[in-house]
């Protein structure tokens, strides 16, 4: 094996989640899910997603409603043990010699920390418009799949 491979593998996973994060540009994640057959790399994404859409609630909702905020900080982090969990696994799944970068947890929280920026506006507009952060139809369906998967369903 290419000596130069075992270190850009760990960074292949990280420009494959900024890339779905740009090219999909917040598609519904109940269509992201049945686009294509659930590989580890396909749900490594959503469990990105999912951290992110926590984050984002949490974060633009701690102030006005602090249990609320609390719930998702603990769901976000949840998520992101998931999405690191199974970027781990799809790294190894293509290559069997992978090793995890020292900083991976840093960068998985800086990839999910990109994605909530996306969320942002949607939240506050939703609470703008309907007084409710949870109101917008993309962050309403997000949620829903979060919670499906959060719960095994």
């Amino acid at each position: 094996m290419n000596k130069y491979l075992k270190y850009l593998l760990p960074m292949a996973f990280l420009l494959t989640a900024s890339s779905f994060t740009s090219a999909e540009s917040l598609k519904p994640l109940s269509v992201y899910i049945t686009e294509a057959n659930p590989d580890a790399s396909r749900v490594s994404y959503v469990m990105a997603r999912c951290s992110a859409l926590y984050m984002g609630i949490q974060i633009i909702s701690e102030k006005s409603n602090p249990e609320l905020g609390k719930r998702y900080e603990v769901a976000g982090q949840t998520a992101l043990y998931k999405f690191v969990e199974t970027s781990e696994i799809a790294n190894k799944e293509k290559n069997p010699n992978y090793t995890a970068p020292k900083d991976i947890a840093t960068k998985a929280v800086s990839t999910v920390k990109d994605i909530s920026k996306m969320y942002k506006p949607l939240l506050q507009d939703s609470y703008v418009s309907t007084g409710s952060y949870l109101s917008n139809p993309l962050i309403k369906g997000d949620l829903e799949v979060c919670q499906s998967l959060a719960n095994g369903k």
